[in-house]
């Protein structure tokens, strides 16, 4: 970790570090799956050497944030656990009658649009009801007796 002024501030090797406790990896299994041996990644997590564009792309299929490696900024919205990254690539390679139940059912277990501070409907009829709250965003889709 670096500092400037006094102030503490990470580095990206640090933040590579971060990323991949976070997501319970080695520096083998990160490396084997940005296409690197573990002495790579040792050196990049300690800023010796940066990455290519195709060891990012790589890391960030296994839910690397790689805006945050590389700028220090969380990207919005982004999974965060483990657990977050696995619900939502589950979401995505589900059906669209699957999404719809996981829709509903996290809507009213959340009651996300109760807590929303702008409800915005988008079509079609009976299509999903989108709330911001806190820089995020949430639905809750509607039946055609809504």
């Amino acid at each position: 970790m670096s500092s400037f002024l006094g102030v503490h501030m990470s580095t990206f090797g640090d933040r590579l570090k971060e990323e991949r406790e976070r997501l319970r990896m080695t520096q083998t299994g990160l490396g084997e799956l940005g296409g690197v041996r573990k002495q790579a990644q040792l050196h990049y997590e300690k800023n010796e050497r940066f990455p290519d564009s195709n060891y990012l792309t790589a890391v960030a299929t296994a839910g690397v944030d790689v805006v945050y490696v590389l700028t220090g900024m969380r990207a919005q919205n982004a999974a965060i656990t483990p657990a977050e990254v696995a619900l939502l690539d589950n979401y995505r390679n589900s059906t669209v009658d699957v999404q719809i139940g996981v829709g509903r059912l996290l809507a009213e277990t959340g009651r996300a649009v109760e807590r929303a501070e702008k409800v915005q409907y988008l079509p079609p009829a009976g299509g999903l009801v989108i709330g911001n709250h806190l820089n995020a965003v949430h639905g809750e889709l509607l039946g055609p007796e809504d």
